[in-house]
């Protein structure tokens, strides 16, 4: 039994047997779910922006931005759970650009990972084993985390106002997906800006603070390096 021994005493009645068997397979159950450690797992389920702390205990988990995007959400969760919690990036009030970095604190356990970026694209990862300090590199299929972006954006802000939503979207998508720019980061006027993206066409908006178009233009073509100058 898991290599625990148990010593059974003679019982006299059925009452006390039926005890005892239950409390064997409480015990079993136990012993087998938690790896005879006899702790349960603490990562809650869902987990969310709310289970985020410093408590002792924790562990460091590095988020490395490596690929041609812009990452706009993050979700943690536990492999036998249903449900997704929260945005773990405080939904979009920080954003992971191309070459940059995000560490939190968390539970040691195992989790699963997704990612969305700016254009609402999603990324799932599988049973990460963060039981320690983990820095980990996220990265497109077959590209070198040290390898350039063969495409860009650079946003010259030629207007009197400043940038405060920028957007570049799939044009197939129904939306224009998250603002590229996180809470309270402006492009202001004379400034500029460059988006790393994978080459393809999108539809590029920005706009200032109150929501006002300063510029658009749809199925616009960025097969490398653009500059895109506003208005």
């Amino acid at each position: 039994m898991l290599g625990h021994s148990i010593a059974v005493p003679q019982l006299h009645n059925d009452a006390m047997l039926k005890t005892l068997l239950i409390r064997l397979i409480c015990l079993t159950l136990v012993l087998g779910l938690n790896g005879c450690q006899g702790k349960a797992s603490a990562i809650p389920c869902p987990f969310g922006p709310k289970d985020l702390s410093s408590q002792e205990g924790n562990v460091t988990f590095e988020l490395k931005n490596q690929s041609c995007t812009t990452i706009c959400r993050i979700y943690l969760g536990a492999p036998s759970c249903e449900d997704w919690g929260g945005d773990l990036l405080l939904e979009g009030q920080e954003r992971i650009p191309h070459g940059s970095s995000y560490s939190i604190q968390i539970l040691p356990g195992k989790y699963d990972l997704m990612i969305e970026d700016c254009t609402e694209t999603m990324y799932n990862t599988t049973n990460l084993n963060l039981r320690e300090g983990t820095s980990w590199t996220f990265s497109m299929e077959g590209m070198d985390p040290g390898e350039a972006c063969e495409a860009s954006l650079t946003v010259v802000n030629e207007s009197p106002t400043p940038v405060c939503h920028m957007w570049i979207a799939d044009p197939e998508s129904n939306s224009f997906g998250n603002n590229w720019l996180e809470n309270n980061t402006t492009i202001p006027p004379g400034s500029t800006m460059t988006f790393a993206v994978f080459p393809g066409r999108y539809d590029v908006k920005a706009e200032d603070c109150d929501f006002n178009i300063l510029r658009l233009e749809l199925d616009k073509p960025i097969p490398d390096d653009q500059i895109w100058a506003i208005p």
